[in-house]
Order: C-alpha cells, then structure tokens, then sequence
C-alpha cells in the first residue's frame, strides 16, 4: 500500500474543512428584506395572465450584493399561482435598497382556483395575504434567496397607459 508522505496527507486532509469554511463565508449573514410593493396587470396571453410585480429589496449588510437577474414565485392566499423571472442586474448597495421589477405569468388554471378561492368576499378589490419567494442571482455560488409575507391588493391594478395614446 501506498502511503502518502507526511505534508502532503495533511493537505489533502485539510482541503475539505477549507471547502467548507469558504461556503460559510459566502453567505451575507443576514437574509435580504424583501416587500411586494405594487402588483400591475399586463397585457394577457391566451390562456394565462400576466402581471408586473414591484418588489422593494433591502440588503441589512455592509456588503455590496452584485446581481445578474431574479427568480420569483407568489402564493397568494396559501396557494401557488404565479411564477416569472427577470434578466435585470444591478448592484445593492450595502445597507442600501433597490426596486425591482419582475413579470409573472399565471396560469389560466391557477387564476380560476383563486377567483374561486376568494370568490365568497366583497368589494371589487381586495386584500389578500401574499407569500413572495425567489432568488437575487448573483455569480455561481453567490446568490441569496428570500421569502416575504405581506398583504396585497388583489386584482392587479392596471398598469398606467403608455404617453402618447
């Protein structure tokens, strides 16, 4: 059997405690803050709608959070109904905020079972309760996820009508 000298040995032992050590570095400690500010409706697609979500994102952090786009998914009202992904990079600011803005599609299914859901309350808008999940992606390995609960305006509100028409 062949034995590996001494230095080496310890180096090769000492390379997956210094793996995991450099993956407890990557994370920034403390999760980003993340609101859903505003919801509005886009132009629909067959059988799907779309929708532009505002979200307010905070880095509670001194260190600056490079980012190369954004993954999104909503519940609302405890169910899964819309999901979307935007290719907008940018730089949060340590201790700073930015808003970003994300389109979603719901799917025709997934819409039908929420006006059902919901069906029962008054008033042609209304609040429901919104889970927000998804992920700031950075470069491999530096990404930061985040999860917010708020309450939002349900239908979407439309979006404001383009200058000129």
């Amino acid at each position: 059997m062949h034995t590996l000298p001494d230095p080496s040995r310890r180096r090769l032992l000492a390379l997956p405690a210094a793996l995991l050590g450099g993956c407890a570095l990557l994370g920034s400690g403390e999760p980003l803050r993340v609101s859903v500010v505003d919801l509005q409706s886009l132009p629909a697609t067959g059988f799907e709608m779309r929708v532009l979500v505002h979200l307010r994102v905070q880095n509670p952090t001194n260190k600056v959070l490079p980012y190369q786009g954004v993954s999104l998914e909503l519940d609302l009202q405890g169910m899964n109904v819309a999901s979307g992904v935007s290719a907008t990079g940018g730089r949060l600011p340590a201790f700073g905020e930015a808003l970003i803005e994300v389109p979603v599609t719901i799917p025709s299914v997934a819409l039908l079972r929420q006006v059902l859901s919901i069906s029962g309350e008054n008033g042609p808008r209304l609040r429901v309760s919104c889970t927000a999940r998804g992920r700031l992606a950075g470069r491999p390995l530096d990404s930061e996820r985040f999860e917010s609960r708020s309450d939002v305006e349900w239908p979407p509100r439309p979006a404001p009508a383009a200058p000129g028409r």
